[in-house]
């Protein structure tokens, strides 16, 4: 937990990220662990969404897999906020 938020991190393999659209698998597994913010990865594709009251965002790629792009999550003790940002720069001096 962090701020009092129940965080769910999975790569995304094993939840069929890539062919699941709906997210069903990586949802479910959430929602039984009391997750407030589901974050994953494994496409490599920015995507936020808000589903049952949970977060779910896979941040994309840095590297050169698409456009870079990064998550921010802020944890405020009411509520929290998450977006998806474009990373500029060159190299690993983008954020």
């Amino acid at each position: 937990m962090v701020g009092g938020k129940r965080f769910f991190l999975k790569h995304g393999h094993l939840y069929h990220v890539k062919h699941d659209t709906e997210l069903y698998d990586l949802s479910r597994a959430a929602k039984e662990n009391a997750a407030d913010i589901i974050l994953f990865g494994h496409t490599h594709i920015p995507y936020i969404q808000s589903l049952d009251g949970m977060c779910i965002m896979n941040p994309g790629s840095i590297g050169s897999f698409s456009e870079a792009s990064y998550g921010v999550i802020e944890i405020s003790s009411e509520e929290f906020q998450y977006k998806i940002k474009k990373a500029t720069g060159k190299g690993t001096d983008r954020a």
